[in-house]
């Protein structure tokens, strides 16, 4: 699976589990908040761990270090401003947000294994 394809199955999945919950709960702008970073986050992460993997692949630990620190960094930094600046309901950003980070996570994890699965056939 090409990192493309699987950017859009993060996004459909996104955008329709988005749907069925702003039909059940009021709360549209704090969910859309709590989707948005997490989901940024895993597109750019999966898709530049594919890249690097294909061309240069010796440098791919090093790139899946820095990349976990500086989400970390961006992540509380984000957290922080919400929680200071903003006037919607903060409990359902928070739900929100760690619902879609473990879920990306997750799906971003089983995808990198994948790669790395299908990659070692190529090279073995």
């Amino acid at each position: 699976m090409h990192s493309y394809k699987f950017s859009a199955y993060l996004l459909s999945l996104s955008l329709v589990s988005y749907l069925i919950l702003i039909l059940f709960l009021d709360f549209k702008l704090e969910i859309f908040s709590g989707l948005i970073t997490p989901l940024l986050g895993s597109l750019f992460s999966s898709n530049m761990v594919y890249k690097i993997f294909h061309h240069y692949p010796k440098k791919l630990t090093s790139f899946m270090i820095q990349s976990f620190f500086l989400k970390i960094f961006l992540y509380g930094f984000i957290l922080i401003l919400i929680f200071n600046f903003s006037s919607f309901n903060q409990a359902v950003f928070f739900i929100s947000f760690i619902g879609y980070f473990i879920v990306f996570h997750l799906i971003e994890a089983l995808f990198i294994k994948y790669i790395f699965n299908k990659g070692s056939r190529n090279f073995g």
